[in-house]
């Protein structure tokens, strides 16, 4: 009778409260005579054009599967060992990088502690200043 696969999430509540709608009309016509037809053809018609009514807006894409593209990290690395170069033989602190390169401590302390490694000539003094020597 109806198309309910045809149906969005938000027509199943309209059409749910029609049919109930007419299931209490079709108790009532069964206990009276027949002069509760006008208003069952009503809900029939409503029902009818909520379930051929055409749904609004674009149709959805859907991404294939797959990596998402993320935005680079603008270079972070070079600016961080051009900055320290740069530097005094003391070195600079994560908060003196963080505001030369305008970025987010926190940032640079996980960089530091992952890919910081990795970066021959990066040393960390005691007092928490890094340095870069190149070799």
């Amino acid at each position: 009778m109806y198309e309910l696969l045809k149906l969005s999430s938000k027509q199943l509540p309209k059409l749910r409260k029609w049919i109930a709608r007419k299931e209490r009309v079709l108790e009532r016509k069964l206990a009276a005579d027949t002069r509760y037809d006008q208003e069952i053809e009503y809900i029939n018609a409503r029902i009818e054009s909520l379930v051929n009514q055409k749904k609004r807006g674009r149709p959805r894409v859907m991404q294939p599967p797959g990596r998402i593209a993320r935005n680079p990290r603008n270079g972070l690395k070079e600016g961080i060992l051009a900055a320290l170069k740069g530097a005094d033989v003391k070195g600079m602190t994560v908060k003196e990088l963080a505001s030369s390169l305008n970025t987010n401590p926190n940032n640079l302390y996980t960089w530091f502690h992952t890919t910081g490694k990795k970066v021959s000539g990066l040393n960390k003094s005691e007092d928490g200043r890094y340095r870069y020597e190149e070799k």
